[in-house]
């Protein structure tokens, strides 16, 4: 949990955009849930995702999927509601019930007991080529007269058209589209490094290094230590940087 808080903390420190923190199953137990809940809120998180499925957890792409007992999870998701103490601290439930292979009608009444214990998103996910699964998920949800929203992460289903979802899935999550694609830029720049001898041809697509700079906000850093030298001299009342001041003094001087 510690080192998947401190990179969440990292990307809340460098966005104004609220973050949604993926915690796989919560991490442990109840116990451990709701002391979960209670970081993520401290450090400013604005959502924290759990799942469905037994712990330790299997990526949902991956074979040998096992759902956790339904009761218990909505017990889990009861108690980290009663963990937060800003009630705009959204606790999203995460369906893996078509992930697993147990069908529609699982999935429907796992998301509604879940969100009768206090979920405030119920993310839906699905591993099939199209969103058929999902969409009827939807209708499902609709005809049963829930309101709670839905949450889709579309990674198997690149068709899938923002325009043409159903009016209760009110959040897209792209988890892994950024990844890929670094992975996918890194590996061309390295083929082309390694069959040319040089970066030249990779240069097109490279990010400048004022980009860079931009988005470290570099400019602000220097004029911060600029303002910070001008006032050093200020209050010696000489031209002496803080640099000058640090270095030792030979003898004599």
């Amino acid at each position: 949990m510690k080192e998947m808080l401190d990179a969440a903390v990292i990307i809340g420190d460098a966005s104004a955009l609220p973050v949604i923190a993926d915690c796989d199953t919560g991490f442990g137990d109840v116990s451990v849930v709701s002391r979960m809940v209670q970081s993520y809120e401290r450090r400013g998180i604005a959502a924290v995702c759990i799942e469905d499925k037994c712990f330790p957890k299997r990526n949902s792409f991956r074979p040998g999927q096992s759902l956790a007992d339904a009761g218990e999870f909505a017990a889990k998701i009861e108690a980290a509601v009663a963990a937060r103490t800003d009630p705009n601290f959204c606790v999203i439930a995460r369906l893996e019930s078509l992930i697993a292979g147990h069908g529609l009608d699982d999935a429907v009444e796992r998301g509604k007991m879940y969100a009768h214990a206090g979920a405030d998103i119920v993310l839906i996910h699905s591993k099939a080529p199209s969103p058929v699964e999902i969409e009827a998920f939807a209708a499902r949800w609709r005809r049963a007269g829930q309101t709670v929203p839905l949450a889709i992460v579309p990674t198997s289903y690149p068709d899938l058209e923002l325009n043409s979802l159903d009016k209760g899935v009110k959040l897209v999550i792209y988890a892994n589209q950024l990844l890929r694609a670094s992975v996918q830029a890194a590996q061309l720049t390295l083929r082309s490094i390694d069959s040319t001898g040089s970066t030249k041809s990779a240069e097109a697509y490279l990010s400048s290094m004022r980009e860079v700079f931009e988005l470290t906000d570099t400019d602000a850093v220097e004029d911060l230590e600029a303002w910070f030298e001008r006032r050093v001299r200020e209050w010696h009342g000489d031209d002496v940087t803080p640099l000058e001041r640090a270095r030792p003094r030979e003898a004599g001087q």
